[in-house]
């Protein structure tokens, strides 16, 4: 009985310690994208409708990341969660999520039907993360009634990615 206790102690141990790990930025695990990002438009849709914001979700890729899973979802709900917050009602947020030669193209697009409304910090800070936390690329546009985040990560197992810093092009 006492191996027994002890036993399941030192199981109880190691959860404990892999489950605080997964909440770190330490972790990095391979994972497909797709089981992140699913999900996501019912997590938003509400937000959305509150502000008179139609949402969509669009996601085609299955590319298997390496880095912190729940980072990743984190920080892409950031960006949405911002997106919809900062548009005027009648606007739309559209995200697209597709692979292209083993990488991860996030295309995130804010359509307002009243004025253009600049790039909230955050979110901003959000992409440029995610970017930095996959070795990926970043650009950012915003023009009259119009933001785009376009965020490109390179899939596990890629040798190489052309090349690991972050680029903003700020409009």
């Amino acid at each position: 009985i006492r191996q027994g206790g002890e036993n399941l102690l030192s199981l109880l141990d190691a959860l404990l310690d892999v489950a605080g790990a997964a909440d770190s930025d330490e972790v990095s695990i391979p994972f497909n994208s797709r089981h992140k990002l699913d999900g996501l438009q019912g997590l938003l849709n509400g937000s959305g409708y509150k502000r008179g914001v139609e949402v969509t979700i669009q996601i085609e890729a299955e590319t298997v990341l390496r880095g912190n899973p729940t980072e990743f979802r984190r920080h892409v709900f950031q960006i949405l969660f911002g997106l919809i917050r900062s548009s005027d009602e009648g606007s739309s947020v559209v995200m697209r999520s597709e692979d292209i030669d083993e990488v991860l193209h996030l295309s995130f697009e804010s359509r307002n039907q009243e004025s253009e409304t600049a790039l909230p910090a955050y979110v901003a800070t959000s992409a440029r993360v995610l970017a930095e936390a996959f070795a990926g690329k970043l650009e950012t546009r915003s023009s009259a009634n119009e933001r785009i985040l376009r965020l490109a990560l390179p899939a596990y197992g890629v040798a190489e990615f052309v090349n690991n810093s972050v680029l903003s092009a700020a409009s």
